[in-house]
């Protein structure tokens, strides 16, 4: 009699764990399925952010080359991949000449400063441009400057060439004396 009532407990045991064990086998199943999801979501959202970034720089490579300058950014394993053509031939970022490149890359920064100047949570309506101006000709450096107008972002420049000084609207001057900087 015993036995038969350590057998039964041990059976109804058996039974909840079993139980247990399917309960644990359907939730891994739903954390998978939420994990694959998840991933889905990122990767959408990911893809969409790069189509806004390819769009909106673009826009700005339209106003900064007389040629036509494409950039596309994807998303490749979770990567970003950025294809640049110029007159419908792509080559990698490193042959394009410093002037080139530097357009480029500053369409790119300006298209991120939109992106991230849009979002609802941002605080600061500030862009921050050291030495942009390298390696551009006065032309690329005109455009530039009539880009930045136009966007009514207040922008500061930290800049070497004194062509700047009659260009924009307020001028100071740094210097570095004693490990300290200093309006001068």
């Amino acid at each position: 009699k015993e036995s038969k009532l350590k057998l039964k407990s041990i059976i109804e045991d058996v039974e909840i764990s079993k139980q247990t064990v399917l309960d644990i086998e359907a939730n891994i199943i739903r954390l998978e399925a939420l994990r694959d999801g998840y991933r889905e979501v990122k990767a959408y959202t990911f893809e969409k952010i790069l189509a806004q970034l390819s769009r909106k720089a673009n826009k700005y490579l339209a106003d900064l080359f007389n040629q036509s300058v494409r950039i596309r950014f994807q998303n490749v394993d979770m990567k970003i991949d950025a294809t640049v053509t110029i007159d419908g031939f792509e080559r990698p970022l490193g042959l394009y000449s410093g002037g080139q490149f530097r357009r480029i890359a500053l369409a790119v920064d300006l298209a991120l400063a939109d992106i991230t100047l849009s979002r609802k949570s941002n605080k600061l309506n500030l862009i921050i441009m050291d030495e942009y101006f390298k390696d551009l000709s006065e032309v690329s450096m005109e455009r530039i400057l009539n880009i930045l107008q136009a966007r009514k972002t207040p922008t500061i420049l930290i800049e070497h060439n004194s062509i700047f000084k009659n260009i924009v609207n307020q001028t100071y001057e740094i210097e570095l004396r004693d490990k300290v900087s200093r309006r001068v």
